[in-house]
């Protein structure tokens, strides 16, 4: 993608596509015309709402890797914390932490901030423990 960062748009067309799905068929599904989802894939329409991405991922099976991926994308485009957290990042503590770490991440100018590289280990840890059957009985 010449560099530049994945669009919800492209994303989703991406999805449709490598599961041959037509426009149209996604666009039945949804209930919307296939114009609304064209200009959706060309970004020229906000992304779904909650309720149009809960039916998006139940069509075509999205993993939830793919799901939260979709999501994310959603919440750029808005600028707008994504469906799936918002209750996370909007109550309690998590959402207390989410909040500072993000206000940090625009004050701290060094390449990896130590708060960036604690989530990066962590994640590596969870996909060393489902390489290794997750087992640790």
């Amino acid at each position: 993608m010449d560099g530049k960062s994945l669009t919800f748009g492209e994303y989703i067309k991406q999805l449709r596509k490598s599961r041959e799905l037509t426009v149209q068929k996604v666009a039945d599904y949804l209930g919307m015309s296939k114009g609304n989802i064209g200009d959706i894939e060309r970004d020229n329409r906000p992304p779904f709402k909650e309720e149009r991405m809960g039916l998006f991922i139940e069509f075509l099976k999205l993993t939830d890797e793919e799901a939260a991926k979709l999501y994310e994308l959603a919440g750029k485009y808005k600028g707008k914390v994504s469906y799936d957290i918002r209750g996370i990042y909007a109550d309690g503590e998590i959402g207390e932490l989410a909040s500072i770490a993000r206000r940090i991440s625009k004050e701290v100018s060094e390449p990896e901030p130590e708060w960036k590289r604690k989530i990066r280990e962590r994640e590596a840890e969870k996909e060393r423990g489902k390489a290794g059957g997750g087992d640790e009985s």
